[in-house]
């Protein structure tokens, strides 16, 4: 009995240390991870949520909200152009993409305070660079209606499933699939490539 006792006893001190370890390692461990993944992860900023309290403001006019979905675009525009930079490592990208984020929060509150925005203009004073965004935005544009039209597409398919049999529905549905990524493929690779071409203006 006094056996079983000292048995149960040791056990107990064995779960508790091995307890004790474990959450010892713990922190260790997360701070490893955490450090593993701000390395890995240090080009990515999260711009686009900074736009959304402009965009959700009420007090905000339609034509300033207008001119702030513009500088949404060109920032979105710049900031794949360094993502793309292969002459910048992670951590510089990251930096430029924080750096280039502020400025246009900056100018965007300027804007909606009445202050004189120069912004537009320091980004239309290199006319290549200008030219390929305007391409850019064009892409951007055909993309937008590429994506609306396979929508559309797919909806008139779908109403059409019961009259069809199962294969040719199938065939159908895959073919449009395929035709509609084939395009967009395309397009992303052109949009890909001015980016590439901005990196060196």
């Amino acid at each position: 009995m006094k056996f079983n006792h000292i048995l149960i006893y040791s056990i107990s001190f064995l779960l508790l240390s091995c307890n004790s370890n474990n959450k010892d390692s713990s922190p260790a461990d997360l701070s490893s991870k955490e450090i593993t993944s701000s390395n890995s992860l240090s080009d990515e900023v999260d711009w686009e949520n900074d736009f959304k309290p402009f965009e959700n403001n009420h007090n905000i006019s339609a034509e300033k909200k207008s001119q702030i979905a513009i500088l949404k675009k060109e920032l979105g525009f710049k900031m794949k152009a360094i993502g793309m930079d292969p002459k910048l490592s992670g951590y510089e990208k990251g930096v430029e993409k924080r750096k280039l984020k502020s400025q246009y929060l900056s100018e965007i509150n300027k804007l909606i305070n009445g202050e004189q925005s120069g912004l537009n203009s320091a980004f239309y004073d290199n006319p290549e660079l200008a030219q390929q965004y305007q391409k850019f935005n064009e892409l951007e544009l055909q993309l937008d209606k590429l994506e609306n039209e396979y929508d559309l597409q797919k909806d008139q398919l779908e109403r059409q499933e019961n009259s069809l049999s199962k294969n040719k529905y199938k065939k159908r549905k895959e073919e449009l699939k395929s035709n509609y990524k084939r395009k967009k493929d395309y397009l992303k690779m052109k949009m890909d490539s001015i980016i590439l071409i901005s990196t060196n203006k």
